[in-house]
């Protein structure tokens, strides 16, 4: 679980980005610190370093003074128990947070948020703070780097709008997809891995607009599901035509159709011909 310290939590808690904190570093360096803000942050703030020293309210690191790290999820629980009042989407994020993995597909903006252990709904206030967009950027740079590396997978939304594009909502995971590459690699990550077998490449037709038709879009996940993972080196390991035009006349392809679009989406890399061991 993601860990703050304690007056970030301070902070937090009264919509203040830590960032923007004024806090005065001396020669002595943090340790002597000294913080001039308003008389409710500096009493928020004596009345949790209290609370951690006698354990209310649990430090994880030492000395107990405003510079301890806690527990995120736990310093907004016992901040409802001192009935303080915080900001909604600092408080309903980590329950909010659940339902997104009940969602068929996220887009990049709302994985980029989640990476960062945010609320995709929250406010935009609470993302135009600085130390927020940093942390948003970085995540939409590891997740641009994965795609071009094709280890994360993901659909496209080619008849995006504009604005879409802007709003990064052009790039669409599935739920189980993005947390088996996120889970490992961000911290503040709000769901763990799942130990399971990855579900198989579905069929259905969620990202599909009134222009494509039936056919074109089984070419499409055909292509994907045929030679997104071929061997480019190895044609041996390469699918077989005959497989690919089963699977086409399956969906309603007739035979020489089928014939066609096999030739159509075969990779230029890929070999003409059959395949070495048939010879």
């Amino acid at each position: 679980m993601p860990l703050l310290s304690i007056w970030e939590g301070v902070a937090l808690s009264l919509n203040i980005d830590p960032d923007r904190v004024n806090r005065q570093v001396s020669m002595g360096g943090y340790d002597n610190a000294t913080f001039r803000e308003s008389k409710e942050f500096m009493d928020r703030m004596e009345i949790a370093v209290r609370h951690g020293c006698t354990d209310k309210l649990y430090m994880q690191t030492l000395p107990k003074d405003e510079d301890a790290n806690v527990s995120q999820g736990e310093f907004w629980i016992w901040a409802k128990t001192v009935d303080w009042e915080v900001p909604d989407e600092i408080t309903t994020s980590k329950p909010d947070l659940n339902r997104w993995r009940q969602e068929d597909l996220w887009v990049e903006s709302e994985l980029m948020a989640l990476c960062c252990g945010f609320n995709p709904e929250s406010s935009e206030d609470f993302f135009a703070k600085e130390s927020v967009k940093s942390k948003l950027a970085s995540a939409k740079e590891r997740i641009q780097r994965a795609i071009t590396s094709k280890v994360l997978v993901y659909d496209y939304n080619h008849g995006a709008t504009q604005l879409e594009r802007e709003q990064n909502k052009c790039y669409l995971f599935r739920p189980s997809d993005a947390i088996a590459w996120a889970a490992p690699k961000f911290p503040d990550f709000p769901f763990p891995l799942e130990n399971k077998p990855a579900e198989p490449i579905s069929e259905s037709l969620p990202l599909i607009k009134q222009h494509y038709t039936d056919k074109l879009v089984y070419m499409m996940q055909a292509s994907d599901k045929f030679w997104a993972t071929a061997d480019q080196k190895n044609a041996a390991l390469q699918p077989e035509k005959k497989d690919i035009e089963k699977w086409l006349v399956g969906k309603g392809f007739g035979t020489t159709l089928a014939t066609h679009a096999a030739t159509i989406i075969r990779p230029t890399w890929a070999k003409n011909g059959r395949r070495p061991d048939e010879e």
